[in-house]
């Protein structure tokens, strides 16, 4: 916080950390009714919404200030109840306003408040679109199928949230960081993390999971981008929706699925096979992640690392009925005519219920029963 009183210093930079008194404001307008050169002004720590919007109109109606050439950035954690004044907020020059849409551990991701305000509505209106009496893994396919129609691109910027969603495209992490995003807007519990194949890096959401209607119980693997198909390969977006290989995963079927798996991160000593070869791997994990991320993981999860390794281990595989109860949810969003419904379903119980007879081959993406699902769709 700049020191109010000293007002004898050409300032560049302003930065505020707590919520300004009436004498504080006052100090400010005589700051900056002074010959200054202003560039940037930080808002951090635990300043709030208010005294940011008092700001903000100050250097709007300041005569010697040109709030155009002022870039601001709100680097704090922002509530529920905080992000919704933002969005309400008349900014005069929103193009200067740069807000942390994502805060992690000694790390902020920072982007435009037009963005910002574009993450925010794409977020809301996802969540709406969700039936309130589905259950929570019913609710996560919701959730699944909306990420999988993002278009695949292997850039590096599409592994961020802001460019995901403005430019409806993502890579694999992106499509994994999206849906995490999500479910953590739930209330479920996620990490991501990364595995080697001999086909290079893949990404992995690990989401515990309580679902009383499904008897379901543990901590599962997701990851919507090896779900995903390819718009120029096949543009119908029901075709492109109804993928579930990846969906609520075992470790066991992830191995299966991709055979030799290298497991990077937490992943190594999460996938090991006995307790001692875990016990090696998170050693070395530990020594070289600092204490405070790996409480942020225990926190999030609710429970120590020890208990998430023997959650992993207890989580059954689904059955084949329960897979195919959860996906049947979806079938009401797919089509509203009964005719279709009834066609989909049975493509989905012909061609998806094990891998060995998934709706599409996993490269050329062909069709295994393409009469019925045009028919369908």
């Amino acid at each position: 916080m700049i020191d109010l009183n000293n007002k004898n210093v050409l300032l560049s930079n302003l930065s505020f950390d707590h919520p300004l008194t009436s004498i504080e404001v006052n100090d400010l307008i005589n700051i900056l009714s002074s010959p200054i050169l202003l560039g940037q002004v930080y808002f951090r720590g635990d300043i709030d919404i208010k005294s940011i919007e008092k700001i903000k109109l100050l250097l709007e109606g300041m005569p010697n200030i040109d709030d155009s050439k002022v870039e601001k950035y709100i680097m704090k954690s922002i509530d529920t109840s905080e992000k919704e004044k933002i969005n309400n907020m008349n900014f005069l020059n929103i193009d200067t306003w740069n807000i942390a849409y994502s805060v992690g551990v000694n790390q902020f991701s920072i982007t435009s408040l037009s963005k910002y305000r574009l993450i925010n509505e794409w977020f809301n209106s996802t969540i709406k679109e969700m039936n309130d009496d589905f259950s929570p893994m019913e609710k996560i396919c919701c959730l699944y199928d909306k990420v999988k129609l993002f278009e695949y691109s292997e850039e590096k910027k599409y592994g961020r949230v802001p460019e995901i969603i403005s430019e409806n495209k993502a890579n694999s992490y992106g499509y994994n960081l999206l849906f995490k995003e999500l479910l953590t807007i739930l209330d479920i519990p996620a990490i991501i993390e990364s595995y080697e194949t001999d086909d290079g890096i893949n990404y992995v959401t690990l989401a515990k999971i309580k679902d009383s209607k499904h008897d379901i119980d543990g901590v599962y693997l997701f990851d919507p981008s090896s779900d995903t198909i390819l718009k120029d390969q096949y543009k119908n977006n029901l075709a492109r929706r109804m993928n579930y290989n990846f969906f609520a995963i075992t470790l066991d079927k992830l191995r299966s699925l991709r055979g030799n798996v290298k497991p990077n991160g937490l992943l190594k000593p999460l996938m090991s096979i006995n307790e001692e070869e875990y016990k090696f791997y998170l050693d070395k994990y530990m020594k070289r992640h600092t204490i405070k991320e790996c409480s942020e993981i225990e926190k999030k999860f609710d429970m120590p690392i020890d208990q998430i390794y023997l959650k992993i281990l207890n989580s059954m595989n689904l059955n084949d009925d329960i897979r195919f109860e959860i996906i049947n949810c979806r079938i009401d969003e797919f089509s509203q005519n009964i005719k279709n419904k009834d066609a989909i379903k049975k493509t989905l119980f012909d061609n998806y219920i094990d891998r060995d007879r998934e709706l599409f081959e996993q490269n050329s993406v062909k069709l295994k029963s393409k009469t019925e699902f045009i028919n369908a769709s």
